[in-house]
């Protein structure tokens, strides 16, 4: 009886810690609190991993913010962020980040919604950035 017990609290405890692990932000909404070098509020975090976005939309708030660009992939990626579906009219990107490399982009965006998307992989990597209060 004390056997069944220990490994009825055993497991419980298990989906307990696992239910924990798996918790966390909702990955549409990444923002986190901070003060930018141009006295913005928020920050957000996206994330390149091979040939994909840790985000298919990014909800932000409108105004000037920074997005921490981290490519823990091995390939160089950008985030581009453009104004238009046809890729034509950028409104803020990154720039190129190596493979393994982190940095923080200074972005500036009016309400709306926008395009955006990996200009060296622009078919694979794309996502939308909805700047809204």
């Amino acid at each position: 009886m004390k056997l069944r017990l220990l490994m009825t609290g055993a497991v419980a405890l298990t989906f307990a810690v696992a239910m924990a692990a798996c918790g966390g932000e909702d990955p549409t909404d990444l923002e986190s609190e901070g003060a930018g070098s141009d006295g913005s509020t928020f920050n957000y975090t996206v994330v390149a991993t091979d040939f994909a976005f840790n985000v298919d939309e990014l909800k932000v708030k409108p105004g000037d913010f920074i997005i921490e660009f981290d490519n823990q992939g091995d390939q160089t990626h950008t985030f581009s962020v453009y104004k238009d579906a046809g890729y034509t009219d950028l409104a803020e990107t990154t720039g190129n980040l190596n493979g393994g490399e982190r940095n923080q982009h200074d972005f500036s965006l009016e309400a709306g919604t926008y395009f955006a998307r990996c200009d060296i992989h622009p078919t694979q990597m794309t996502a939308s950035v909805v700047a809204e209060e």
